[in-house]
């Protein structure tokens, strides 16, 4: 090994199975230059337009004027006195020093305990900052809640308020976080504490005392017990079996009869459910949305279930037009044709049982513009996949127009080839 002079050597980056080297000129233009130390206004907003969630960083930090400076304390009196009155809070850029990446964040005018006008300094988050997290539904509509479970869980909200009248009749807080300690550093200290003075002996266990304050209050108990019995007969709880691991005894061992019928029974059961709308236990799975992996069981799920899907023909038929839409743009080309196809005839089929005619035939002149010549020739030489006619729906076509549908496309084609014959022939004259 050969040893290098740290003036000799330059930052170098691994990528894939490559060093990429990066000089000091590069990775200088790389960082930003935020400038010097700084507080920048961009300008005001509403104070209703952020919400305490809106408000990031570690802590928050307090501006007052200069001290022994009238002109200071004047201009910080105007600008929070106003901005106070009109309800508004500063947008402003903050640099730490140099070198630190610019923040955001917001000036507030807050009053102190002397009433006395200051503003306090929250930072605000970047929009990559924001993380808009999507939740299930609490109200599963395999298993919808009834009017009881609503109301009693509005009870027990309203029996574990933390907000009480006094004798005197004014509003108190039975919990104030502010004035409350941390158990957990509490306990911390303790130890330390015993462990300093103390080194021969064992720790302290958790005081008594710091246990309660993990605790409920005793009034709030007792003013829920009721509503808690209440709770425990509404949503009742089962046990769930959990599934074993699989082993070779319960793979190849020898069952006895009634295992057997049983399992015949099960297998049975299972197999009355479309292997597509069931999960692993057997039990039919909920579709929301029709989805491009088995569109039309997807589709004929939905409308089968409209009271727990609420779907309709409409909302239902869109889905299946994006599906049908994204496979006639899909680059596979030929290899979804078979199903387009199927996608079409079980679209058609629930437009005549719901008499709707109108939305296939809208939407198949659609598809007869954007499908290729391939893939509109099977869609032709299949049955059912045509306009819907009069006699079959209210609102269909007669049946001319539904003959010449895919007749203009036979005609069209005759008269091309035509064309292309005569062309042959006028050449082949004037040669």
């Amino acid at each position: 090994q050969e040893t290098v002079d740290i003036q000799d050597t330059t930052t170098s980056y691994r990528y894939g199975g490559e060093i990429v080297t990066i000089g000091e000129a590069d990775e200088a233009n790389c960082k930003f230059d935020a400038g010097p130390k700084s507080l920048c206004l961009f300008g005001f907003i509403n104070r209703d337009e952020i919400a305490m969630s809106d408000l990031t960083g570690n802590g928050s930090m307090a501006f007052i004027p200069s001290d022994n400076d009238p002109n200071s304390e004047s201009a910080f009196s105007v600008l929070a006195e106003a901005m106070a009155e009109l309800n508004v809070m500063a947008i402003v850029r903050r640099v730490y020093r140099r070198g630190l990446n610019p923040v955001l964040g917001v000036l507030v005018p807050e009053l102190d305990d002397d009433d006395r006008r200051y503003l306090a300094y929250c930072e605000l988050p970047y929009a990559e900052d924001r993380r808009e997290l999507q939740f299930p539904s609490l109200n599963n509509p395999r298993h919808p809640l009834s009017e009881d479970q609503l109301s009693a869980m509005d009870t027990l909200i309203d029996t574990m308020d933390l907000e009480c009248v006094d004798e005197e009749g004014q509003s108190v807080m039975q919990f104030e976080p502010e004035l409350q300690f941390n158990p957990q550093y509490q306990y911390l200290f303790q130890t330390l504490t015993q462990r300093a003075l103390h080194p021969e002996k064992p720790l302290p266990e958790v005081p008594e005392e710091l246990k309660a304050k993990l605790n409920p209050s005793s009034d709030l108990v007792e003013e829920s017990e009721e509503v808690m019995k209440t709770i425990i007969q509404l949503f009742p709880t089962e046990k769930v079996e959990q599934k074993g691991k699989r082993t070779a005894d319960k793979v190849f061992g020898e069952a006895t009869k009634e295992e057997a019928s049983e399992g015949q029974d099960a297998k049975k059961a299972k197999l009355e459910i479309s292997s597509s709308l069931a999960d692993e236990d057997g039990e039919e799975r909920v579709i929301l949305s029709v989805g491009s992996i088995n569109p039309v069981q997807d589709f004929e799920y939905l409308l089968a279930h409209a009271q727990t899907t609420g779907a309709t023909i409409e909302s239902a038929g869109a889905q299946m037009e994006e599906i049908i839409d994204k496979f006639l743009a899909s680059a596979f080309g030929t290899d979804l044709n078979a199903k387009i196809i199927k996608c079409l005839k079980v679209y058609r089929s629930a437009c005549v049982r719901r008499q709707n005619a109108a939305l296939y035939n809208t939407f198949i002149r659609l598809v007869k513009g954007k499908a290729g010549e391939r893939l509109w020739s099977d869609v032709r030489s299949e049955e059912g996949t045509g306009l819907i006619l009069a006699s079959e729906a209210e609102g269909g076509v007669e049946d001319a127009e539904a003959d010449g549908f895919f007749q203009d496309d036979k005609e069209q084609g005759q008269t091309e080839q035509n064309q292309s014959q005569e062309e042959d022939e006028d050449l082949e004259d004037l040669l």
